[in-house]
């Protein structure tokens, strides 16, 4: 197993669709089972909602059982709204049709923010290394 190999497992992230498919399914299925194995460890769900004009029709149930079995499985969900990562790509980007790279690219760097360590205060002239602005 790969996380028998770290020194250190601070948490695990999934990612996954809540329209329907492999995602809804499989996906909720998965964390569950990764919460079983790493049970101390926090297991935290990034769940892509689906676009309000509709990918299939049967999305708004397969959401909401998602969304259930993610609140009392794992430790947290992280929602990521596929219309808001459009319109971003829209509004600020002035992409007209944007690309899955597009929305992966915003939805990415909307998750790093949340993800990644920052530095602030005293800290951050006492660090050897330094943001780029």
């Amino acid at each position: 197993k790969l996380t028998e190999k770290i020194d250190y497992l601070g948490g695990l992230l999934t990612i996954q669709s809540m329209a329907g498919g492999t995602g809804s399914g499989l996906g909720t299925y998965i964390a569950e089972k990764v919460k079983d194995c790493y049970g101390k460890k926090p297991v935290i769900n990034i769940a892509i909602w689906p676009y309000m004009s509709g990918e299939i029709i049967v999305q708004n149930y397969n959401t909401a059982l998602s969304l259930s079995r993610f609140m009392s499985g794992t430790d947290g969900v992280v929602i990521v709204d596929n219309d808001e990562a459009m319109n971003i790509c829209k509004m600020c980007y002035s992409l007209h049709h944007p690309s899955f790279f597009d929305l992966n690219s915003v939805i990415s760097s909307s998750l790093k923010s949340v993800f990644l360590p920052c530095i602030t205060g005293p800290a951050i002239e006492s660090s050897s290394w330094k943001y780029d602005y």
